[in-house]
C-alpha cells in the first residue's frame, strides 16, 4: 500500500512533467506562414525544414497545406476564409502532437 506521502511525492513529479509537456507548446511544430500573396501551414520538425529559405510554394518540402492568394489592383491579397481554414488546420495539428 503507498503512504500518502508517496503519493503526494508522485503527484509533484507527474505534476512536474505536465508542466514541462504544456510549455513544449509554446514552440509549436506547426505554424502558419502568410507573406507575397500566399500563405501555408509549415512543419518545423521536417526533415527539410529550414527558416532561412527565402520562398514559400506549394513544393516547399515543409508545407502541409497551401493556399495561393489573388491580385487586386496590383497587390497581393489572400481570402479572410483562406486564412481562418490555415489558422484552425495549424492548431487542429499543434493539438494533435
Amino acid at each position: 500500500m503507498i503512504t500518502e506521502q508517496k503519493y503526494l511525492e508522485a503527484q509533484k513529479i507527474v505534476d512536474a512533467w505536465n508542466s514541462q509537456l504544456n510549455q513544449s507548446r509554446i514552440i509549436p511544430r506547426y505554424f502558419v506562414d502568410i507573406r507575397g500573396g500566399c500563405g501555408a501551414v509549415r512543419d518545423k520538425w521536417h526533415e527539410s525544414y529550414d527558416e532561412d529559405y527565402p520562398g514559400l510554394h506549394s513544393d516547399t518540402p515543409d508545407v502541409v497545406e497551401y493556399k495561393h492568394g489573388y491580385t487586386a489592383n496590383g497587390v497581393w491579397n489572400m481570402r479572410d476564409e483562406d486564412i481562418k481554414y490555415l489558422n484552425d488546420l495549424c492548431e487542429r495539428l499543434n493539438n494533435e502532437v
